[in-house]
């Protein structure tokens, strides 16, 4: 792993490299021999990656060292509002709930990580207090960056299947099939509700006095606050895409 870092840097002058691997901390060996390498061969980069809670909960002794090594932010994906519902999303031995994902922020933050997290409204038994409940959630649990993405069943999908089979998609242009979009209503909601409801969430995260300061201000890396920004600058096309059926960018 620390030779395929050291390739892209040396030949591209790559410096801020992302790892997109879904499941990217999922062996503790792997984590274990990456930073060791990294240590060793004392490269000068910045990375990011995407990771999954109950990992980094078991790998919270290397945390630190993978600041050292470059380490300044992860996506975590929250998966409800309740313990229940987060339970149901992660399947596997740890119990992983509200509490240990906001004790896991808090030592992310206290180690100068930051994190940005994801979570999905839209599913079929959705409702008003069960959005409401998932944003109250995700508002104790406290992440840095909230990405709230709209359920798209993915064509050819089980979930598609039956959505067609009972004549529930109103939206059938595929590229607004980007998470951004309502592209079905609810049990118990219109699109336009449930639109306008993750709105409403997105404002209520943001809008909490100080944790847009502290993400700007916070992090003693500059591409926090860079990919923050970028982010800002495009939350009103995100905001308005989940309205409504234009398109965001």
């Amino acid at each position: 792993m620390g030779g395929e870092v050291e390739v892209p840097k040396q030949e591209n002058g790559v410096k801020a490299p992302p790892f997109m691997d879904d499941d990217f901390n999922s062996d503790r060996q792997k984590m274990v021999d990456l930073v060791d390498e990294l240590e060793k061969r004392k490269l000068d980069l910045s990375w990011f990656c995407l990771s999954r809670a109950q990992n980094l909960i078991r790998d919270t002794d290397l945390i630190p060292r993978l600041r050292k090594v470059g380490l300044y932010q992860v996506l975590v994906g929250i998966d409800g509002g309740t313990d229940e519902e987060i339970a149901e999303a992660r399947k596997g031995p740890m119990k992983v709930g509200v509490k240990e994902l906001k004790e896991l922020i808090q030592f992310l933050r206290k180690n100068d990580i930051s994190t940005i997290s994801t979570y999905l409204n839209g599913f079929w038994e959705d409702d008003e207090a069960k959005i409401r409940q998932r944003a109250k959630a995700v508002d104790e649990i406290d992440p840095d960056i909230v990405m709230i993405q709209l359920l798209n069943p993915i064509p050819g999908s089980p979930i598609y299947k039956k959505a067609v089979k009972d004549g529930v998609i109103e939206i059938d242009n595929l590229s607004l099939y980007d998470l951004e979009h309502c592209v079905m209503p609810t049990k118990h909601l219109t699109r336009h509700q449930l639109g306008e409801l993750t709105g409403w969430a997105f404002q209520s995260f943001y809008g909490k006095p100080g944790r847009i300061d502290r993400i700007l201000n916070g992090y003693s890396s500059p591409y926090v606050r860079m990919k923050f920004l970028s982010f800002k600058n495009n939350a009103a096309k995100y905001e308005k895409g989940a309205a409504e059926d234009a398109v965001a960018i």
